[in-house]
């Protein structure tokens, strides 16, 4: 298991009265599995204990990665920029399981609230041996996170509609840096509960970054699991991105 904490960032900036802009010292889990896609779950502090599980075939690798620079966060003395990422790359066939990714609610930035763990799917066995080979990167999170765009900023806020919120992600790299403007880019997103409403794909002022945003209107539900994509064409060109919304 990995661990580390994460306070508060723009997803939950209203939640809390802090003169800074962020605390946290990672601020996603990055996973790939075997159907070749590469997983980018934003985290969050939430309001009550939440487990999520990410099933696979055999992990192609998991980590707890901190995408942020100094502007992001204003503190000039904790420089949690600076905080490493933590990439782990299996070596051999894990077979059947889950990454497994835990948030504990926190008030306090001293609490390591977030933890990332394999399990398997098939309980281990007393008095028998289990092995797991792999090997831990620690660093700058471009080591593990491939060729793909890569989502660097989730924003959540109130809109005009009342019950609705607006999500606004920032994703960068990979194709993007050699597209022009006018790139015919959308956003594939979806729920499992209530509804998304308004994609837009628009580009921004740095080249290679864009900017998607969407609304969501959860009606009833106390929960949603969300999921987006950028396509060129039939084509997915970026990570996947993956967020439990909640009450």
């Amino acid at each position: 298991p990995m661990t580390s904490m994460f306070d508060f960032d723009s997803t939950n900036r209203f939640q809390k009265d802090d003169w800074r802009r962020a605390v946290h010292d990672s601020n996603g889990l990055l996973a790939r599995n075997t159907q070749g896609e590469t997983l980018w779950r934003p985290l969050k502090n939430p309001a009550t204990l939440q487990t999520s599980s990410f099933l696979d075939a055999s992990t192609k690798g998991f980590g707890l990665m901190q995408r942020a620079n100094a502007d992001d966060f204003e503190d000039w003395e904790a420089r949690y920029e600076r905080r490493p990422s933590l990439w782990l790359q299996p070596l051999g066939d894990w077979g059947r399981g889950a990454v497994q990714l835990v948030e504990i609610p926190t008030k306090s930035e001293i609490n390591d609230n977030i933890v990332a763990f394999w399990r398997p799917e098939r309980p281990l066995a007393a008095l028998l041996p289990a092995v797991f080979s792999y090997r831990l990167h620690w660093g700058p999170d471009a080591t593990a996170a491939g060729t793909l765009p890569r989502w660097v900023g989730s924003h959540i806020g109130a809109t005009s509609v009342p019950g609705t919120r607006l999500f606004v992600l920032d994703v960068e790299g990979g194709r993007l840096a050699s597209l022009p403007p006018d790139a015919q880019i959308r956003l594939a997103v979806s729920a499992d509960h209530g509804m998304v409403r308004s994609p837009v794909v628009e580009p921004g002022p740095k080249p290679g970054r864009w900017r998607a945003s969407f609304e969501l209107t959860p009606n009833a539900a106390k929960s949603v699991e969300l999921r987006a994509q950028l396509l060129l064409g039939n084509d997915v060109i970026s990570e996947t991105w993956l967020y439990r919304w909640t009450i």
